[in-house]
């Protein structure tokens, strides 16, 4: 993780790029071309259309109700805590609200940061070690599901990053997107957030 964020400022230096995403497969439905767990970075001449909503709805947020759509987030989620998996000094891990996959787990930073690139040493290490113990409770409380890792950085050098809070989603890629999920962009999952959590939280890492 450290070595990619190095990468990560070095492609930010190159003005045709305009983001950065790094990302772990593991597992044939997860997209893994190799046999074992590996993450990949790729930079791009444009921004996601995925990265590009999740700003519009931070900007609007902040708009209407002036403070950041993150904060409001990690305050309720605490308040609430039926879907708080862990919470450290750094950290919250929760069980998507509203998960595309069974089981989505985000791991989001407490403090206000728009790219992993932006963190020092110590800050990679203690959410390596959160990344860490995340994985081996979604693997146990799954049954080692394939999945996928997708840090969500804004853009390089973007205006509109400061009301953006990276942020990783860890999906495991259980069931499947048939037709009613590919015609209407809808996610249709049979394990709620809240028995996700639970599940989570009564395995060890």
């Amino acid at each position: 993780l450290l070595s990619a964020g190095e990468r990560q400022q070095s492609f930010a230096a190159e003005a045709a790029r305009r983001h950065v995403a790094l990302l772990k497969k593991h597992g044939q439905a997860g997209g893994a071309s190799l046999p074992h767990p590996h993450w990949q970075l790729v930079a791009s001449p444009i921004v996601p259309p995925v990265v590009e909503r999740q700003l519009a709805f931070a900007a609007e947020y902040r708009a209407t109700y002036g403070r950041a759509l993150m904060d409001d987030l990690l305050r309720r989620e605490r308040d609430d805590g039926v879907r708080v998996v862990e919470l450290t000094d750094a950290f919250a891990v929760l069980a998507a609200f509203a998960p595309q996959w069974e089981g989505e787990t985000w791991i989001v930073p407490r403090e206000p940061a728009d790219g992993i690139a932006t963190l020092d040493d110590g800050a990679i290490a203690a959410f390596a070690e959160v990344l860490w113990r995340t994985l081996r409770r979604v693997a146990a409380a799954l049954e080692e599901p394939p999945l996928n890792v997708v840090i969500h950085s804004a853009p390089l050098r973007s205006e509109a990053a400061g009301d953006f809070r990276w942020h990783a989603r860890i999906q495991p890629r259980l069931g499947a997107q048939a037709g009613f999920e590919l015609g209407s962009g809808v996610a249709i999952v049979t394990l709620a957030p809240e028995a996700a959590a639970e599940r989570l939280r009564s395995v060890s890492p």
